[in-house]
């Protein structure tokens, strides 16, 4: 690496997504400046660059200046932000709402937590790339495992790391027409025998996650023709298991991860072919749903941004959901027992009641 000065990330307009009244984090990090330095002093000529997991368009919006960027994420939060960063700048890039199936001169990636979906992502774009294609992963150094190496080395070729600069490393690859298999989807039983199918990188891919499966024995049965909300679905199994106790009840599954949201469209044809309406959304939570429109909201809600706890991930999830649901409609909700949801449910919901507590986990059920 040249001693040239890094990136000069002032000369952008940018900002998170979503956006918070008092935002300490930047939208970028010393990854995204490694990669910008690498393209400038390795890659000049690059004229077609894809970017994979662009967390909040910084990348994206930096490079399409000076190629035709294309960028693509699993989460619809990424493309959101990506998409309001290249507007404020006024740039121009394509924001791909599935993988792309095409050559590229360079692809820069940014590895996130997920093993198995950055190993589907480059396993997909590999099968289009050009032998010698180089492929460029930026992370920071403490969240950069071997394994990022062993997946690049298995579905790209071969991988040199760079050395550490600003906190960061750069994986280097080549493209050698590997013949890697790609990782498996998991299927596992719900309670009661339901298969449950699971893209790789979904959350609870290998078997349900133990605040789920305290939460299904309170699912609320009785709803009749109520309109009920999977929020933060995952592979849909609080939806799928609710439907088969409320046959003529409508539901929502919404998650912001295309993963996701394909395990759960799998998941419930599994269920129930096509005898049962659903809509599946892929989207920021509730936000384009009418106010005081759903009777239910069944809720197992994230509490990371990325690598680092972040309980107003959560926190945002719930006033989806208090806004949606109508007066008297009822949230049901698990979460991790350290992150005191229950002190906000009070302050904005007419009730909350306990109804299991668990040393790792509460569940409650709140009503508008």
């Amino acid at each position: 690496m040249d001693t040239s000065p890094p990136f000069d990330w002032s000369t952008l307009s940018l900002s998170r997504y979503p956006r918070r009244e008092r935002e300490l984090l930047l939208p970028y990090d010393g990854g995204d400046t490694y990669l910008l330095a690498e393209v400038a002093e390795r890659h000049p000529d690059a004229h077609t660059i894809l970017i994979l997991g662009d967390r909040h368009g910084a990348l994206s919006t930096a490079l399409a200046g000076r190629a035709e960027v294309t960028m693509y994420s699993d989460s619809v939060l990424s493309r959101i932000a990506t998409e309001q960063n290249l507007e404020a700048n006024n740039r121009t890039a394509t924001i791909a709402d599935a993988m792309p199936t095409q050559d590229f001169d360079l692809v820069l990636a940014r590895p996130g937590k997920a093993r198995a979906l950055l190993e589907e992502q480059l396993h997909e774009i590999g099968e289009y790339l050009a032998e010698g294609t180089p492929v460029v992963t930026g992370e920071m150094v403490k969240h950069l495992g071997r394994w990022v190496t062993e997946i690049l080395e298995r579905q790209i070729g071969p991988t040199t790391a760079s050395l550490a600069h600003g906190k960061a490393r750069l994986l280097r690859s080549t493209r050698d027409h590997l013949a890697a298999d790609p990782p498996p989807w998991g299927i596992y039983e719900a309670p009661g025998g339901q298969e449950l199918h699971n893209a790789p990188g979904t959350f609870a891919t290998s078997g349900l996650d133990l605040g789920t499966r305290l939460l299904l024995p309170h699912l609320p049965e009785g709803l009749g023709n109520a309109r009920v909300a999977d929020l933060g679905c995952g592979n849909g199994v609080l939806a799928i298991v609710s439907a088969q106790q409320n046959p003529q009840a409508s539901y929502l599954l919404v998650d912001e991860s295309a993963a996701a949201i394909a395990s759960a469209d799998r998941s419930w044809h599994a269920a129930f072919g096509d005898d049962r309406d659903v809509s599946l959304v892929l989207g920021d939570g509730l936000l384009e749903v009418d106010p005081g429109s759903l009777d239910v909201v069944l809720c197992n809600p994230p509490f990371h941004a990325g690598h680092a706890v972040d309980e107003w991930v959560g926190l945002r999830l719930l006033e989806h959901a208090q806004a949606a649901l109508r007066p008297g409609g009822q949230l049901y909700l698990v979460a991790n027992r350290h992150l005191h949801y229950h002190r906000y449910l009070k302050q904005v919901f007419a009730s909350v009641d306990l109804l299991e507590s668990h040393p790792k986990f509460t569940v409650v059920r709140a009503i508008r």
